[in-house]
């Protein structure tokens, strides 16, 4: 803190004035602290292959956040399937335990402020058992035949487990 020190004489006994000038003590203050982070991270649905899913699938997100996301969450129906840290977003899926047909898949990502943003909700649609008709006739033989007779055969085949 500089002290100008000014002496005046008035009629009156000494009289000392003190002047604060400038009034520093060499440093700034503070800046005021940022304001809390308020905003949600941005989750893209979540990417599985194209078509039926069967076996192990990779599903994939983006997430984005203005400070930077901490975590994402996977979920199938609803239930959490698992997390990754890092980008690129992406979980392993083993389908070999789901029931055939269509299943809903969706992410939440979450940010160091606890804020959580939600993807939209995807379907995929679980095949793990296919199932073949194969009907003959007598047409198909080779050479061809002329009779009359057919055949049906229906197989069924796990891709998930390799049962038939």
């Amino acid at each position: 803190m500089k002290i100008d020190r000014k002496i005046l004489t008035v009629g009156f006994p000494l009289l000392t004035l003190f002047a604060i000038a400038g009034c520093s003590s060499g440093s700034s203050p503070p800046p005021p602290p940022p304001p809390p982070d308020a905003t949600a991270p941005t989750v893209s649905a979540v990417q599985a292959p194209a078509g039926t899913v069967n076996r192990t699938v990779t599903l994939t997100v983006t997430a984005s956040d203005n400070v930077g996301v901490t975590d994402v969450r996977f979920f199938v129906d609803g239930v959490l399937l698992g997390n990754d840290t890092t980008a690129p977003y992406s979980i392993d899926w083993d389908t070999s335990g789901e029931a055939e047909g269509d299943h809903d898949l969706s992410a939440e990502a979450q940010d160091a402020a606890g804020n959580i943003g939600q993807s939209a909700v995807t379907v995929a649609t679980v095949r793990n058992v296919l199932q073949f008709i194969v009907a003959l006739s007598g047409q198909q033989q080779v050479p061809a035949a002329d009779s009359q007779a057919t055949a049906q055969a229906d197989l069924t085949i796990n891709l998930a487990t390799g049962a038939t």
